[in-house]
């Protein structure tokens, strides 16, 4: 449940024009992807409906049902789409304070880049280990979620790797990130040293996780890492895919 105090609400509603059941000028089906697209969760699901189905009535359980990361994500990129489409209904001072709100409730999260957690490829096994990543975040259970998100990164890079060409059949991550950094920087795809020497210690940096999913995960009868390390290793992943995303694009 997210720290918002019923004066944020009412700012927020305020905002989103909610006061009629609806928000901002979305419609039932561009809410829906937008919400997806944003922080990866179905506002379709039935645990957001209380007494109706309307965009209003399922935000505000959103609101009630999750974290500060995830809806402090989600607000930034409402926000946004307000002011850049949905401008008539913009009012600068109230867009700033919901802003503010925004960011307090990123300050108070411990994993702020969970959208990045999203597959780069079509397939049903890859959606379940985005969403199992994503929900050990909003849960807080990173030291259960470590081997889960060492299955992601290695599938997500295998993918970039393979959208470049880049044979990673029988190689560790490490590896094959390792060939997927030679070929950005061979491409140009880097424009400071500084960004390729962060990459570079990022295939390190991988090799490191392979044996904290080995020794220091469950996925063997290991005594699993703390939390706080566990937090700091999925906040440099989901820094280091949303780059990549970036990149990508």
């Amino acid at each position: 449940m997210a720290d918002l105090k019923a004066n944020d609400k009412s700012k927020l509603e305020r905002l989103f024009a909610m006061q009629t059941g609806y928000v901002s000028d979305f419609s039932d089906r561009s809410f829906r992807e937008f919400i997806d697209d944003a922080v990866g969760i179905n506002i379709d699901d039935s645990k957001y409906y209380e007494g109706s189905n309307s965009k209003a009535r399922r935000l505000r359980m959103f609101w009630k049902l999750e974290s500060n990361a995830v809806i402090g994500k989600l607000l930034l990129e409402m926000i946004e789409h307000v002011r850049s489409e949905d401008s008539y209904r913009w009012e600068q001072a109230l867009g700033e304070e919901c802003i503010q709100i925004a960011k307090r409730l990123l300050a108070g999260s411990t994993v702020s880049e969970l959208g990045a957690i999203k597959p780069n490829r079509q397939g049903e096994g890859f959606e379940m280990l985005a969403r199992e990543v994503r929900q050990a975040i909003q849960e807080e259970h990173f030291r259960q979620g470590l081997d889960r998100l060492h299955a992601f990164l290695t599938a997500y890079i295998r993918t970039l790797c393979q959208n470049h060409g880049i044979n990673t059949e029988e190689k560790s991550l490490n590896a094959i990130f390792g060939e997927y950094v030679k070929t950005l920087v061979a491409k140009g795809k880097l424009q400071s040293d500084m960004s390729q020497q962060v990459m570079r210690m990022s295939i390190t940096a991988l090799d490191k996780l392979n044996h904290v999913r080995n020794d220091q995960s469950l996925a063997h009868p290991n005594e699993v890492l703390n939390h706080e390390e566990a937090l700091l290793i999925f906040n440099y992943v989901t820094a280091t895919v949303r780059f990549l995303e970036s990149l990508e694009k």
